[in-house]
């Protein structure tokens, strides 16, 4: 769960900080919670707070199976008069303005040989394909700038950070 301050800037870190407030997101919590099949944040249940000294914050996780959003919403989509559903369709370059600073075209195929694919164009753009992926992608968009889409300060995938898991036991 991501607390206030991890969104602050720290001045240990000059790269540190958003450009929103956890106030800002708030609103869309509960809502994403659902749409992602989140159960409530809970605290450990071994009540580690019990042993807790005064200087061990109290950390809250949640785990649920992964959602499957081509199970859970397929028909919802497909049957939207706003929505265009293309199955199966990867993402597989994105076009950038003659200034390129900004996407104006995405590119998909299928896996299909020969398939020649498709663009889809958009006033706006959010990749949201994860911690890992985002940067594989941007960083292998290269068909325009060689170094891949925002990377002109060789920072696209510099900063990923993995949770941390201990396991303590098992029974």
């Amino acid at each position: 769960t991501l607390e206030p301050h991890d969104f602050e800037h720290h001045p240990y870190h000059p790269l540190s900080g958003w450009p929103i407030d956890k106030s800002d997101l708030e609103p869309y919590a509960e809502e994403a919670d659902a749409v992602l099949d989140l159960p409530p944040a809970e605290v450990f249940p071994d009540r580690v707070d019990d042993y807790a000294g005064p200087d061990m914050p109290i950390i809250k996780f949640r785990q649920s199976p992964p959602t499957r959003f081509g199970e859970k919403y397929h028909d919802e989509l497909a049957a939207s008069e706003r929505i265009t559903l293309a199955v199966n369709a990867n993402l597989v370059d994105l076009r950038l303005d003659p200034t390129l600073t900004t996407v104006e075209t995405a590119l998909f195929k299928s896996y299909t040989p020969g398939d020649a694919g498709f663009p889809v164009r958009a006033r706006l753009f959010c990749l949201c394909l994860g911690g890992l992926e985002n940067p594989r992608f941007l960083l292998n968009a290269s068909s325009q700038i060689p170094e891949g889409i925002g990377n002109g300060n060789d920072l696209v995938g510099r900063y990923f950070a993995e949770h941390m898991a201990f396991k303590i036991g098992s029974v």
